[in-house]
């Protein structure tokens, strides 16, 4: 006897539930779901992103497509997004006349499901993948693709929009307030903190209004997961004003120097002597409640600013330095009058931003980020596209081999696991992975809450030369799970130029690392401007997570600049490689033969091949025998005269090596990357188990 569609559909619907119990909310065949009337076959919700319906039939593809693209631009009743993917689905033959635990086991066995994604362009109309045809697979290959298609995007796209018109008018209401650029001036002061300077142009400034808006929406993150913080009670009130009144820098003595993203000296002795978080409401432990939406904070008028920064100041007391601190010292820094008109658009963006969803990370600073980059034509700093940073890292994570021999369902193993980005950015690519491995390991029967702590404390390394995109890189990854609290990560602002006691010594950002012996002092320099903020004696560890042979993943967009590029806006630049913060033509010759030093006799990288190359050798040095790595390269990496010597040593050293580009005449067509105008290449591949691996920096 033939199975009714519906019992098929509700027994989908309990199979795809039970792949992401932790994460989606899987409802079949039931009325009252859309406004105006209308019963999904299956309606996915997923915290902070858009739902996504599947139309189902028993063998007619043409009315299942129908059905889903009828679908789109429908409002969900419960949350009022609407539904800006469909999934139109056949069920195979094998499964059309069972029913019960029988059909629920097929189900999850058969790789038979046929489907196709439907998803609304910015334009009304209809994208469909594939263009023509239908995809093939298993229930949980259906569950990845719903997990995709609930981050449409479009609607990421319409949403930088939002927030970069918020940072436009912040910035604008800032500098009508503060013309100055001066040395001593307000703007000054605030582009300290990032560790840049107040240029003309204004990109510093967006910097910092970015900054801010990125708090604001993890804030309201928080407050939706009812986190709870603990206000002290009235005795410790005037404590709690001083030590806020004190600014937010480290200790000094042989520390290095004071960071924007270090835990307040005040705070930390306050934290010491106040009673522990947990108490009761009326108890030693202080009056201990949720934490105050943006609306209570920031309404439409008589912002409460001072509320606004104390209620971070408690967050901060249990973590998330990487968010609040620096966002906290910026407002802190400024005119009650200048805070006000500055926070007035960021507020306005921030909820129009989580009323649309946006309450974990989508990646969106990362979107507009690229366009506020100072000194970005030297850095090569390139935004990674978020279609191109998912393929790359379902390409370097199968989905049928988890990395390092780990299992996808086993905790201990995933959470052993180590990922590092070199040149993170913003973080597009470490977040990127992550959330795969999150996405299998759950599919596998794992809980990935439970894995972000030990991931964010030693799975994830993220290094970069900017300490405004390490800062953004560590909001990302902790956006994955807002409400979990994580004991530290090794996000690191690397040096870059002169740096130590007397800016006697140079440094070369993460390309340090490819030294067999890092430099006296430097992980203690990098650790000292850390995302979290550590002291010098607490780093020391730090080196084990950057050593040679220890990496299962080592993912990257790595610059391009040529050592001696003269080409475009570069002409007339000593040395293009290493230009980046107005660096000095002698310091930046120092910085050249510190790279040749660093590398070494058996140095892959040339100066015609550019610092990719010497990213790249990193790379391999870094992985464990058996890790994978994988990269945005030029195209030029494939046939160069100069990047033979690389390929030599990936056919020699690794295996399984696959290589993606994409087909069009023109090269701008022909990038993985926002903005560089030029054709680019994925390179994954596997480190042998005899590849020999260069000694353990000490």
């Amino acid at each position: 006897m033939a199975t009714h569609e519906h019992t098929l559909n509700v027994a989908l619907g309990e199979v795809l539930q039970e792949l992401r119990p932790h994460s989606w909310r899987v409802v079949s065949e039931q009325h009252g779901q859309l406004r105006g009337g209308g019963r999904p076959d299956i309606l996915i919700e997923e915290a902070s992103q858009w739902p996504v319906a599947i139309e189902a039939e028993r063998e007619n593809h043409d009315s299942s497509e129908q059905d889903a693209s009828q679908r789109l631009g429908r409002i969900v009743n419960e949350t009022r997004k609407p539904i800006e993917s469909a999934i139109a689905l056949v069920y195979p033959s094998e499964v059309l006349n069972i029913d019960g635990e029988e059909l629920r086991q097929a189900l999850r066995v058969t790789q038979g499901l046929e489907y196709a994604l439907l998803t609304r362009t910015l334009g009304g109309g209809v994208e469909r993948l594939p263009e023509s045809g239908w995809l093939t697979g298993s229930a949980r290959d259906l569950a990845m693709l719903a997990h995709r298609a609930s981050t449409p995007a479009p609607r990421v796209e319409r949403m930088g929009v939002i927030l970069e018109q918020s940072i436009e008018d912040a910035t604008a209401a800032f500098s009508a307030r503060h013309h100055s650029h001066l040395p001593g001036s307000i703007g000054a002061d605030i582009a300290k903190l990032l560790g840049q300077s107040d240029d003309q142009a204004g990109q510093t400034r967006r910097m910092a209004m970015t900054v801010v808006i990125n708090a604001l929406i993890f804030h309201e993150a928080l407050a939706e997961t009812e986190f709870f913080i603990t206000v002290p009670r009235s005795p410790y009130a005037a404590r709690r004003d001083t030590a806020l009144s004190a600014p937010l820098t480290p200790p000094r003595g042989n520390a290095a120097p004071p960071s924007p993203l270090t835990p307040p000296e005040g705070i930390a002795a306050l934290s010491s002597s106040l009673p522990p978080l947990g108490g009761d409401a009326e108890g030693r432990g202080g009056s201990r409640r949720r934490l105050r939406p943006l609306r209570d904070l920031l309404p439409p008028s008589d912002f409460d600013i001072d509320a606004l920064t104390l209620e971070w100041q408690a967050v901060l007391e249990i973590n998330y330095w990487p968010i609040f601190a620096t966002a906290a010292e910026i407002i802190r820094k400024l005119p009650e009058e200048t805070a006000a008109a500055m926070l007035a658009p960021l507020r306005q963006g921030a909820l129009r931003l989580v009323q649309r969803g946006v309450t974990k990370s989508h990646d969106l600073t990362g979107v507009i980020f690229q366009r506020l980059i100072a000194d970005r034509k030297f850095l090569a700093t390139f935004y990674t596209r978020p279609a191109a940073a998912a393929l790359l890292a379902g390409l370097a994570i199968p989905a049928d081999r988890a990395p390092g021999g780990a299992e996808w369902g086993d905790e201990e193993t995933i959470a052993a696991l180590q990922i590092g980005d070199f040149a993170c950015g913003t973080g597009t690519l470490l977040s990127a992975a992550y959330q795969r491995i999150s996405l299998l390991h759950e599919l596998h029967g794992g809980d990935p809450s439970k894995l972000h702590a030990p991931m964010m404390k030693h799975g994830l390394v993220g290094l970069d030369v900017l300490n405004i995109a390490v800062h953004l890189t560590a909001a990302q990854l902790a956006g994955a799970h807002p409400d979990v609290p994580f004991d530290g990560e090794c996000l690191l602002t690397m040096p870059y130029g002169k740096w130590g006691e007397g800016k006697r010594d140079v440094a070369i950002g993460s390309l340090d690392l490819l030294a067999e012996a890092i430099q006296p002092g430097l992980i203690e320099h990098a650790a000292a401007v850390t995302a979290g903020g550590r002291k010098p004696e607490e780093v020391r560890d730090l080196i084990s997570r950057v050593s040679h042979g220890t990496f299962d993943l080592v993912i990257m967009n790595p610059p391009f600049t040529r050592q001696g590029g003269q080409e475009a806006d570069r002409v007339g630049i000593g040395n293009a490689a290493f230009a980046a913060f107005e660096t000095p033509k002698p310091v930046q010759s120092e910085m050249q033969r510190r790279l040749r030093a660093a590398s070494g006799s058996e140095r892959l990288g040339s100066g015609f091949a550019g610092v990719a190359a010497h990213f790249l050798d990193m790379g391999l040095r870094k992985l464990r025998p058996g890790g994978r790595l994988a990269l945005v390269l030029p195209l030029s990496a494939m046939s160069g005269i100069s990047w033979e010597p690389v390929r030599q040593a990936i056919a020699e050293r690794c295996t399984d090596t696959m290589i993606v580009t994409i087909s069009d005449p023109h090269s701008d067509g022909r990038s993985f990357s926002a903005d560089t105008g030029m054709a680019e290449s994925l390179l994954i591949t596997t480190k042998r188990a005899n590849a020999a691996t260069q000694p353990n920096p000490t």
